[in-house]
């Protein structure tokens, strides 16, 4: 699909000639004048039709806006190929090896048939409701949340999402994690952590509130009574920053890495790291990591050391896996659940923030310049990295992560 253009659909003239639509430019009245059309002769195809190409041109409008603020990173004719993917026909042909199947497109078969999630006109008209918004802004919700399309956004470093959908958006986990990379304070991290729950919950209740009175998805902002409900009530606006800021450096830092999310056993013995680098830049790794590592176990063991006095187990669980036991072996020996000792000791956040600050320290490096051209190689450095940290047969029965907990301990 190249650069999009206008296509007349003479059968919607004839239609709209015919009804005496008598509006000049696309409205709510509008909209309900043909939904009500579309309803009152369920198998026609014009009155839908009409809306296809309504909805179309508002599609066009939402891809424009992207691409005049990202020109510099998007192209129009990209953007359209993913999402602005009606013909207009009053009919779709579906064919496959066994058969061909030609579909009449009116209201009936639209609520019948919810397989049929193309053109992007048809989706966008069938989870319309007039009550909660207007056509534009739920075509402009419907296009900017279409997975390929995001999907090609991401790819182009083009983020969509405003401030504060983007906290109410991101989860606990990601937040801590973010957080943690940051180098908060357990205390201040704790404190975040539960006005970013507080500010969930309200933003909800808010949200719901506002697409009720205007009618519409976007535009929302906080007001006083809404901060007034947030807790801790403590400097709740910088404390918003600061969670909107160590998420977008998080984010920032992840994408630069071209990091993903891992599900594999952090305890397999790994290797690949020396396949990747040659003898003087391994060196040159394991001094950073080492260096590195020790400062974040550091770090973390001090945060934590604030709640020995009212927890001896706490204190014991950080020495048993500085012994090198495993974390259901701790959990027996402190009494308490597996999940109580991950929780604690957070060696998955840990080992990957110490792999990516490791990454970060050695960027200028040649090497990692050649690795940043070729994603799947960084990944497997970085995945490598970890591995290597809490792979249990570094030092004896100790991972180097293990091993570096029980130097700070000492």
């Amino acid at each position: 699909m190249g650069y999009p253009t206008p296509k007349f659909i003479e059968s919607a003239e004839n239609y709209l000639n015919l009804v005496n639509f008598e509006y000049e430019k696309p409205s709510i009245d509008s909209d309900i004048f043909l939904l009500q059309k579309c309803l009152e002769k369920k198998e026609s195809t014009d009155p839908v039709l009409c809306l296809r190409c309504r909805i179309s041109n508002a599609i066009y409008l939402t891809i424009s806006g992207l691409y005049e603020k990202f020109k510099n990173k998007l192209k129009i004719e990209d953007l359209s190929s993913f999402v602005l993917d009606d013909e207009g026909l009053p009919f779709l042909k579906f064919k496959s090896s066994t058969k061909s199947e030609r579909i009449i497109i009116n209201w009936k078969i639209l609520q019948e048939r919810l397989d049929l999630k193309k053109p992007l006109t048809l989706e966008i008209l069938r989870t319309f409701d007039k009550n909660k918004s207007n056509l534009n802004t739920w075509t402009q919700r419907m296009v900017r949340g279409d997975a390929n399309l995001r999907k090609y956004l991401r790819s182009n470093d083009v983020q969509l999402l405003t401030k504060w959908p983007r906290i109410a958006g991101t989860s606990k986990s990601k937040l801590e994690k973010s957080l943690e990379f940051n180098s908060f304070k357990t205390f201040k991290i704790e404190e975040l952590l539960k006005l970013h729950n507080s500010f969930v919950v309200n933003y909800r209740e808010a949200k719901k509130f506002y697409i009720k009175e205007k009618k519409k998805q976007m535009g929302w902002e906080p007001d006083l009574s809404f901060y007034n409900k947030l807790e801790p009530s403590k400097d709740v606006l910088n404390n918003l920053d600061l969670i909107y800021e160590s998420i977008k450096k998080f984010d920032e830092k992840i994408k630069k890495f071209k990091d993903q999310e891992y599900e594999k056993d952090y305890y397999a013995v790994n290797d690949q790291i020396n396949p990747l680098f040659d003898t003087e830049t391994i060196s040159l790794v394991k001094d950073t990591v080492e260096k590195i590592g020790k400062e974040f176990v550091k770090l973390s063991i001090n945060n934590d050391k604030k709640k020995w006095l009212k927890d001896k187990n706490r204190e014991k669980c950080w020495r048993l896996y500085a012994d090198g036991l495993s974390q259901r072996d701790i959990a027996k020996e402190c009494s308490h659940k597996q999940g109580w000792v991950s929780k604690l000791l957070k060696e998955k956040n840990l080992s990957e923030t110490i792999a990516l600050q490791t990454l970060i320290k050695l960027s200028k490096l040649p090497i990692m310049k050649n690795l940043r051209k070729n994603p799947s190689e960084l990944d497997k450095a970085r995945e490598s990295l970890r591995n290597q940290i809490l792979n249990p047969k570094q030092y004896g029965n100790r991972s180097l992560m293990q091993y570096w907990i029980y130097e700070a301990l000492k």
